[in-house]
């Protein structure tokens, strides 16, 4: 239940900065960068395809996801979150605005036997 916690708080950060900016003399990359490193070492997996224009670095297609934990012998399954295009914009003060689409599918799964 822990991880759950982990992937529910992961999922309210998430949320925090699709209305914030992230404030530090930083690039759209080093974001991305350092988010992504941190997911992957909480044991999250991540897919996306990356470009850049611009002042903007594009992610499509992205899905980050998270195998739960077993309990007893009933396993809980995965979450994944998966979103159409998120964009991470360098503001010419340093900082960086992290765009999200308007809808955030979150799916629960579990393998049936």
């Amino acid at each position: 239940m822990l991880n759950f916690a982990k992937f529910t708080l992961f999922s309210m950060g998430f949320s925090v900065l699709s209305i914030t900016e992230a404030f530090a003399t930083v690039t759209a990359q080093q974001v991305w960068s350092d988010l992504r490193q941190k997911l992957t070492a909480n044991g999250f997996q991540i897919s996306a395809t990356e470009f850049r224009k611009d002042d903007t670095l594009t992610l499509r297609d992205l899905m980050v996801s998270y195998d739960l934990p077993l309990q007893q012998a009933d396993g809980l399954g995965s979450v994944s979150l998966t979103l159409e295009t998120v964009q991470f914009v360098d503001n010419l003060d340093g900082t960086v605005k992290i765009v999200f689409p308007d809808i955030m599918p979150v799916t629960f799964g579990k393998e049936r036997d």
